[in-house]
C-alpha cells in the first residue's frame, strides 16, 4: 500500500507555519535615525533618506586641518569621498566630551545642494540611538514652552518620545548652518 500523497504544496505549508510572511503589515510613516548629540542626552532625528552610513572611527581617522572653527574637527574619508567631520555639540554650543574619546560615532549624511549637487558631512555624535518610524501626524510643531538647545531655524518639528522631546532636524537648514557666513 502506498502512502497517501499530500495535497498541500510547499507554499501552503510555509503559509501555515509563517503567516506573517504572507500577510505583511503595512508600516506607515517615515524612518528616522536617532542621534544623541551631547553629554546631557539631547537627541535629534534625521530622516534616513539622507543617511549614507553610520560608522565608528578612531581619532587617527580624522585628519585635523588648521584654522578651523571648533565644530569642524577635520576631514574623514569613506566610500571614495572626503568630507568634513562636524561636532554637532560644538556647532550648537552644547556640552561635549569629544576630545576625550578614543572612538567616535559618525552618521554620514548627504546634504542636498541647490546648484553644486550633494555634499557629504560626517556628524560626530556621542551615541547613535537607533531608528524609528514616525507618521506625519506624530511630527508636531515645536512647543515654545519647551527649552530647545538646538537653533529652532534648523528644526523641522518635534516628537514627544518617552516624555522627552526628540528634535527633528531640517536637513536643508542644517546645511545652511554649516556654510560659512559671508
Amino acid at each position: 500500500m502506498q502512502p497517501a500523497l499530500s495535497t498541500t504544496n510547499s507554499r501552503d505549508r510555509l503559509q501555515a507555519l509563517l503567516p506573517q510572511l504572507f500577510d505583511p503589515q503595512v508600516l506607515v510613516g517615515d524612518r528616522f535615525l536617532r542621534l544623541q548629540v551631547d553629554r546631557a542626552g539631547t537627541t535629534i532625528a534625521i530622516t534616513l533618506e539622507y543617511i549614507e552610513e553610520t560608522k565608528t572611527l578612531t581619532g587617527d581617522q580624522i585628519t585635523p586641518m588648521p584654522n578651523l572653527p571648533p565644530h569642524l574637527l577635520g576631514l574623514i574619508a569613506s566610500k571614495g569621498q572626503v568630507f568634513w567631520a562636524v561636532s554637532l555639540a560644538h556647532l550648537w554650543n552644547l556640552e561635549s566630551d569629544w576630545q576625550n574619546r578614543q572612538q567616535y560615532e559618525v552618521a554620514v549624511v548627504r546634504l542636498p545642494g541647490e546648484t553644486e549637487g550633494e555634499n557629504w558631512v560626517g556628524l560626530i555624535i556621542p551615541k547613535i540611538r537607533g531608528t524609528l518610524r514616525v507618521s506625519s501626524t506624530d511630527l508636531g510643531a515645536i512647543d515654545p514652552a519647551i527649552a530647545c538647545p538646538i537653533p529652532r531655524d534648523q528644526l523641522q518639528g518635534m516628537i514627544s518620545q518617552d516624555d522627552q522631546p526628540l528634535w527633528v532636524i531640517d536637513i536643508h537648514q542644517l546645511r545652511q548652518g554649516l556654510e560659512p557666513s559671508p
